[in-house]
């Protein structure tokens, strides 16, 4: 019994020591020095810091240029991944998911048969997630609630200002069958930014500025009013 409880207590003390050492390592700071950085090798630091696997073709990394750091960059953990996913965008890659339980991952061509994996690939967040990193170059999908303002109208008037984006890199907004929700993908960085837009838009709105066929209320509502006072002094006429 004795030998039992020696055991157990050596387990729960490795397990501790293993914890520890776990956390002490997701303290420390990702560092890449100062220097000319090949993707593969951005992509293999950043993999082991985030204990993640991500899968590349080391061909299609061939044809792009190196990047260069003039001052070596010390961040944290967020601060690696939002590294990654920026610095390959700039080269025309994308991160997208394989397993987010196993944390596999892979980089895939924009420029490639395969881009419009990355658009497949979004995952959903919700808003106050990608607010809170709203510089990530990472493909998301989400839903905003509109209070004041219709979809309909909101996603027709937002279409033109994301109209110069293309394929992989656009950003998408649709809805999803009534007036109060809107559906936007896109990379996180371009979804934070048209998220502030559609806020700053659903405001409350002056009731004599809305439109009714492309009239006015105000007006409208005074031809409905002379229109009733005619058809009013027609019956009396009549009944005379």
């Amino acid at each position: 019994m004795m030998h039992t409880k020696h055991v157990v207590c050596s387990v729960l003390l490795f397990a501790g020591i293993a914890l520890a050492q776990d956390a002490d390592k997701q303290r420390d700071p990702f560092a890449l020095s100062a220097g000319t950085l090949e993707l593969s090798e951005l992509v293999d630091a950043c993999a082991g810091y985030l204990e993640w696997n991500i899968l590349y073709d080391q061909g299609g990394f061939e044809k792009h240029s190196a990047t260069k750091l003039q001052r070596p960059l010390v961040t944290d953990r967020d601060g690696c991944e939002e590294l990654l996913y920026s610095l390959l965008h700039r080269q025309g890659f994308a991160v997208v998911p394989v397993n987010l339980e196993r944390h596999i991952y892979e980089v895939v061509d924009l420029d490639s048969k395969r881009s419009r994996e990355v658009h497949n690939a979004a995952i959903y967040k919700a808003a106050d997630d990608i607010f809170a990193r709203p510089t990530l170059k990472a493909p998301v999908i989400t839903t905003v609630k509109l209070e004041h303002i219709n979809a309909q109208l909101a996603n027709n008037a937002l279409r033109p200002f994301f109209a110069g984006s293309r394929g992989a890199n656009s950003i998408q907004i649709g809805t999803v069958g009534n007036q109060q929700s809107l559906i936007v993908q896109g990379f996180q960085d371009q979804v934070a930014q048209a998220l502030r837009v559609i806020q700053l838009a659903d405001t409350p709105q002056d009731p004599a500025l809305e439109l009714i066929d492309g009239k006015p209320l105000r007006e409208v509502v005074k031809a409905l009013i002379a229109r009733i006072e005619a058809l009013e002094a027609a019956l009396k006429s009549r009944d005379k």
